[in-house]
């Protein structure tokens, strides 16, 4: 009932026919089964809510990362649900829960739950519960019935006093100083983006390990992997980080934050076989491209094509042009 609920939510835009598909709600309740996992693994990590919890006592970066997340996609539900666009709320909710909150928050979890630091442990497991809760809240106008019985199971009616279709909604503020540490986070996960995207370019394993280099001029984000490297080097498959470059022709530079960094692998890998490949792509995407802006150059279409058309090849061209410009990068670092 929920996977439906939420499909049918999700398409509803204005001024669109819903034309429902078994796939969008066989998706949907893939996503509601990736809530019931995230919850099992709070549990099994005794992840616990025994009492409300002091937002200013949060310490670990990542925690604090989390909640400037909530709070920013609490507000983008809240003004969507407001509008009458439960479409966009839908995609809001869906976007953090998936991605910042499993695939993000809950792995870079993993190594802070078996460290030996208790103090840090206790707090991600107690916090971790409380963003759990906030989720099911946010969530229970999409899918009642499996957020109620998630509620019952977490027995989080013992800490507000109530069943969730009755509880508060959560208005939580942005914290000022947690900031710093979102913007750090965000740093993290763009280099752990980039070497993924990057073994994806080239066809190399996602599960290999490889060793990193910051080049000299490197700052900022090369002191924030070494304080942080505990918790990123599993996520982002890392071995080392090296003092010096390896001569090894098995590797690459990427660019992150504006600074230089090389991939280092131990194992042989055809780098320059992937040259010609993708060369190949980055002519398809040029040509892409091109017709794009000449089609925006073109008066008529801008004139008589729908606004919504119109936004969505400038915002195509955008997405083009960084890709192009991150497969340059991958190929001139290919010697």
């Amino acid at each position: 009932a929920d996977s439906l609920r939420f499909t049918l939510i999700s398409m509803a835009s204005p001024g669109r026919d819903v034309k429902l598909s078994k796939d969008r709600v066989t998706g949907n309740r893939n996503f509601i089964t990736k809530i019931w996992s995230a919850n099992n693994f709070l549990k099994i990590n005794n992840c616990k809510l025994n009492k409300k919890i002091n937002l200013n006592s949060i310490k670990l970066p990542i925690n604090q990362w989390m909640f400037n997340e909530f709070v920013k996609t609490q507000n983008l539900v809240s003004n969507n649900i407001e509008n009458f666009r439960f479409d966009e709320a839908a995609k809001h909710v869906y976007q953090f829960v998936w991605h910042s909150y499993c695939d993000w928050y809950l792995e870079f979890l993993k190594p802070i739950f078996n460290s030996i630091n208790k103090k840090d442990s206790q707090e991600a497991r107690i916090f971790s519960s409380f963003i759990m809760a906030n989720i099911l809240k946010i969530l229970h106008p999409f899918i009642p019935f499996f957020t109620e019985k998630v509620w019952s199971i977490n027995k989080f009616k013992n800490i507000y006093k109530d069943y969730l279709i009755s509880s508060v909604w959560p208005v939580y503020k942005k914290l000022s100083k947690f900031n710093k540490s979102q913007n750090d986070i965000n740093n993290i996960i763009e280099l752990i983006s980039n070497i993924r995207s990057t073994k994806a370019e080239l066809k190399i394993t996602p599960k290999l390990y490889c060793n990193i280099f910051f080049n000299e001029k490197s700052g900022k984000l090369k002191k924030l992997v070494s304080s942080n490297f505990e918790m990123i080097k599993q996520v982002g498959r890392i071995n080392n980080i090296l003092k010096s470059k390896s001569p090894s022709k098995n590797s690459i530079d990427i660019l992150v934050s504006k600074e230089k960094i090389t991939l280092c692998f131990n194992e042989d890998i055809n780098l320059s076989g992937q040259k010609e490949r993708i060369s190949k792509k980055i002519e398809t995407i040029s040509n892409q491209i091109l017709n794009l802006k000449n089609k925006l150059n073109n008066k008529a279409f801008i004139t008589n094509a729908p606004k919504e058309i119109v936004q969505n090849d400038k915002n195509l061209i955008k997405e083009l042009t960084i890709e192009d410009k991150k497969l340059r990068s991958i190929v001139s670092s290919i010697n």
